[in-house]
């Protein structure tokens, strides 16, 4: 507001008693009303009041949102690390597998060789007795030779129908148990991501409130600003304002 220009050649100060009196009443009408006052007073407090509680809200929706970045973080970490345990007990447990696989069919491969061992010690006693009955049948033991050349035919082949039948079938079991790790591991996955998708949204809420309180709070430190400044310059004019008669 601009103030008045008092040109000093121009102005004549009369104080005399009988314009006491004049001067006063001006100087009386010059000053604003007491409820006016008061109301401003009134309206700073209140704004002074809710600028305290938007603050104290903002802070509390702060601490909502870090609390739900933290609980959001160890949940991912603990989430992680289960996740690497998991994986290491299954590479594991494959391990363990793998191992019973080749001790399964070392042993069968074993108790093939043993069977066709005994079997062939069994075949060539009997061939000793045959030979020992036959005599020197050249005929007899031309059969005989050729059944022991095959011996060593039948022995691969039994052990390759053991190894194939046994390796088929821990196979298949292995197989089986891959595909439910693989569909506990796949449903597992789905429900962390349906958690994150919820925190994710909590967090996009919170923030939401977060700037709508900060936007509150700006608009009522500007209110308060602009009432701060309307007293003042109520006070300045107040006290700049001469009451003189020229």
């Amino acid at each position: 507001m601009a103030e008045p220009v008092i040109q000093v050649k121009k102005v004549t100060r009369r104080r005399t008693i009988k314009q006491a009196p004049q001067e006063a009443s001006i100087a009386s009408a010059a000053l604003p009303h007491p409820s006016s006052l008061q109301t401003i007073t009134e309206l700073f407090a209140d704004l002074l009041t809710k600028i305290t509680q938007y603050q104290s809200d903002f802070e509390k929706l702060q601490r909502q949102v870090d609390e739900v970045r933290q609980s959001w973080a160890k949940e991912q970490k603990d989430h992680q690390i289960e996740l690497e345990e998991r994986n290491r007990q299954e590479e594991l447990q494959r391990q363990r597998e793998k191992d019973n696989y080749l001790y399964e069919m070392a042993r069968e491969r074993k108790k093939a060789e043993d069977d066709f061992a005994d079997k062939k010690a069994a075949w060539e006693k009997e061939l000793r007795d045959q030979k020992e009955a036959i005599g020197r049948d050249r005929t007899d033991l031309a059969e005989l030779r050729s059944l022991v050349a095959g011996f060593e035919k039948d022995k691969e082949k039994a052990i390759k129908e053991a190894c194939d039948a046994l390796q088929a079938e821990l196979m298949e079991k292995f197989m089986a148990e891959k595909r439910l790790r693989e569909q506990e591991i796949k449903a597992e996955k789905e429900i962390l991501n349906l958690k994150i998708a919820a925190a994710t949204a909590e967090n996009s809420k919170l923030t939401s409130e977060v700037a709508s309180l900060k936007q509150k709070l700006d608009e009522a430190t500007r209110q308060l600003k602009e009432i701060a400044v309307k007293v003042i310059e109520s006070r300045g004019n107040l006290i700049k304002t001469p009451v003189l008669e020229e």
